[in-house]
């Protein structure tokens, strides 16, 4: 009766699990990317490359961006 459910409901579900997935794998991502940053900024600055750097930007205001938008979705819309 519940894989009825779930199927009869497929879009529902996917609409209300899919942000809660995202929000938990982004969260799991964060201490991977401060590691990143940390050993970027220990090195010497011979063996940084400013495309390394370029791309951890990008990364935390993906990840960044990402979990503000998965959290939008928690919250009900006023009708």
């Amino acid at each position: 009766m519940a894989v009825a459910t779930v199927l009869a409901f497929r879009w529902e579900v996917l609409l209300i699990a899919f942000p809660k997935l995202a929000y938990v794998a982004l969260s799991l991502s964060q201490p991977f990317l401060i590691q990143g940053a940390v050993s970027f900024v220990q090195n010497t600055r011979t063996e940084n490359n400013n495309d390394v750097g370029y791309g951890l930007i990008g990364a935390f205001a993906l990840v960044y961006i990402a979990l503000a938008v998965s959290r939008i979705s928690d919250f009900p819309c006023p009708q």
